[in-house]
């Protein structure tokens, strides 16, 4: 009976460790959690993404989210095994309140979602709404190895409300991000940056030839 008793009390405990989000901080501690993250890339790449190569895959954009999701796995940030990152990046037909929701298009709804982190654990958005006002309380500035970034300039392409930053041609976004020439620009956020600068650094462009990191947020499932 005694031993009854406390398979019993143990199950009642487990089952209330659950219901209250306990269990998991039981299972893994705080600092040992892997959360809902958006990161900096330690990788630089020109405008044509040529550095974020994954497998065989030729859209720049999907080349691009299979490269995050592959720095994520291999520094230990994957959810789960079957978690997807996407790339911070919009294109003339594509923006992130879509990309984020991995389907294609603009003007998606911004309702719903669960919190963000930077790799530092730092809360960075709370939802949907809360990713895309244009203030977060804490600034995507360490990257998928949880190494603080230093100054630098990220390629977006993206107004912090999730908009594409330049309209729907297609050289405002190096060729939808495959030209490396100088005489093609795409926006670019500030790294470090708690305002819209983050994403849309007050309409700061660069040559396409220029190489800058981007930045990689967990897709949420």
């Amino acid at each position: 009976m005694k031993a009854k008793s406390i398979t019993a009390f143990l199950a009642l405990f487990l089952a209330y460790c659950n219901n209250y989000g306990l269990k998991e901080k039981f299972d893994a501690p705080d600092g040992d959690r892997i959360l809902p993250f958006i990161f900096v890339t330690s990788l630089l790449t020109a405008g044509n993404l040529s550095t974020l190569s994954c497998g065989n895959i030729s859209s720049p954009l999907d080349r691009a989210d299979c490269s995050c999701t592959e720095l994520a796995k291999s520094n230990g940030i994957l959810q789960t095994t079957t978690s997807k990152f996407v790339a911070w990046l919009s294109d003339s037909g594509n923006d992130m309140t879509c990309r984020i929701r991995g389907i294609a298009g603009t003007g998606c709804s911004n309702t719903g979602g669960n919190p963000w982190y930077n790799t530092n654990s730092e809360l960075v958005a709370n939802s949907y709404q809360d990713l895309f006002d244009s203030a977060i309380p804490a600034a995507v500035s360490y990257n998928e190895k949880k190494a603080k970034v230093g100054a630098n300039l990220t390629w977006t392409g993206t107004n912090a409300d999730g908009t594409r930053a330049s309209g729907a041609t297609a050289s405002a976004y190096c060729n939808d991000w495959t030209s490396n020439s100088a005489g093609q620009t795409a926006v670019l956020g500030l790294v470090g940056a708690t305002n819209s600068r983050w994403s849309n650094n007050n309409n700061q462009t660069a040559g396409c030839n220029s190489v800058f990191p981007i930045i990689c947020i967990a897709q949420q499932q």
